[in-house]
């Protein structure tokens, strides 16, 4: 029998707060100015959905965030020396480090490295935690934009399937940098609000997230937590910002994520879309979601109008979120959406539902075309 996959011992830090209560709270009922803080960008004041302890404030509030969410989940777990030895480090981001080297730079310091390391590198985050936390030889970083942290996900579960560890740190990280901001903004992409599938959206406004979470084969806990059943990743070809509006490879790798899983689509009690709020991705991903699924759709739920658009860590962030829901018994609304628009033929929830017991199909879809879709269930 093939090992099963168990999604553990999570902890985030996010707009809604950096306890898993609060943030439970937080998505049940909803205050979304809560988190939002304005940042002052040549002359204009642009939205950002801040931690509490935010990079904005602090060239340390980065290492202190992403070591806190660690600790969390590594101490909830309780793993001794030997286990910590045989788990891999897989993290997703957009931004690495540069959070913590653009904050030293602005403020003359000299510490503009992770302790250890060697340079700059995409591969410092999970050596250093690796370093810090006593963890196994494996460290992967994946940066494949907003399906970072999703494809770390898919990555860990593989090679707990091949043998190569026994369990998988998956760990999505994306701290404040003033180069993302401004980068976002000079494509015209961001906006004052955000409406994720609504018809008078704009565009997205970016957040910052540091989350964690366990892939086993089993919980030491008692508790039944979500299985990750199996997901698919793919490439849009079409464009260097995005996929096709035609939705033709977001559809495709839904359909082989829902494979990979043994799951139908009329087995789906949900879906948590990536929904960006921008014009084009929110087409491309209804237009692919109606593909799938057909005329009768399970309820689209999309958590960005809470934490904002996490990018890289958008990933786990957002599956931490939707299991926080689910443990409660409830589907989020979808805050901003108010219109419906015709060109989509979708409409998120508009009211908090109560959850079922089933299988749930999340999706990121990022920059370049990446694609990433896998599915989860809550089946006891």
């Amino acid at each position: 029998m093939a090992d099963r996959i168990f999604i553990t011992s999570p902890a985030l830090s996010c707009a809604l707060g950096d306890r898993l209560d609060t943030i439970r709270h937080a998505l049940q009922y909803p205050n979304i100015s809560i988190g939002i803080r304005e940042v002052l960008v040549e002359k204009q004041a642009l939205p950002y959905y801040a931690t509490p302890d935010s990079s904005l404030d602090s060239e340390t509030a980065f290492l202190s965030q992403l070591e806190h969410v660690v600790t969390q989940t590594l101490n909830s777990a309780h793993l001794n020396k030997a286990e910590r030895a045989t788990t891999g480090v897989f993290v997703g981001s957009t931004s690495m480090d540069i959070s913590l080297r653009e904050q030293a730079f602005l403020r003359h310091s000299t510490k503009t490295e992770l302790p250890g390391s060697d340079g700059s590198s995409i591969g410092n985050i999970p050596a250093y935690l690796a370093r810090l936390f006593g963890l196994g030889h494996v460290h992967i970083s994946i940066s494949t934009a907003c399906t970072s942290s999703s494809i770390a996900l898919i990555e860990g579960m593989s090679m707990i399937k091949a043998g190569l560890i026994e369990r998988a740190l998956i760990v999505g990280v994306e701290g404040f940098n003033y180069l993302t901001l401004c980068g976002f903004d000079s494509l015209l992409l961001l906006s004052k609000s955000l409406k994720p599938f609504d018809k008078h959206r704009e565009g997205l406004i970016l957040g910052e997230a540091y989350a964690s979470l366990l892939l086993e084969k089993e919980s030491k806990k008692n508790n039944k937590p979500l299985e990750l059943l199996g997901g698919a990743v793919a490439t849009d070809t079409e464009s260097i910002s995005g996929n096709n509006t035609g939705g033709e490879i977001p559809a495709r790798t839904m359909a082989q994520a829902l494979h990979a899983s043994q799951i139908s689509a009329t087995e789906i009690k949900a879906i948590k879309a990536h929904g960006t709020g921008s014009v084009t991705n929110d087409l491309s991903e209804a237009q692919a979601i109606s593909q799938v699924f057909g005329p009768i759709l399970p309820p689209i739920t999309a958590f960005k109008p809470y934490v904002g658009h996490t990018l890289g860590a958008s990933g786990i962030t957002e599956l931490i979120l939707l299991s926080l829901a689910l443990e409660a018994g409830f589907i989020p609304k979808t805050p901003g959406f108010q219109a419906e628009d015709p060109a989509l033929k979708i409409k998120p929830t508009t009211h908090t539902l109560p959850s079922e017991s089933g299988a749930f199909l999340l999706n990121a879809f990022g920059f370049g075309g990446s694609c990433c879709s896998y599915v989860v269930s809550n089946l006891k």
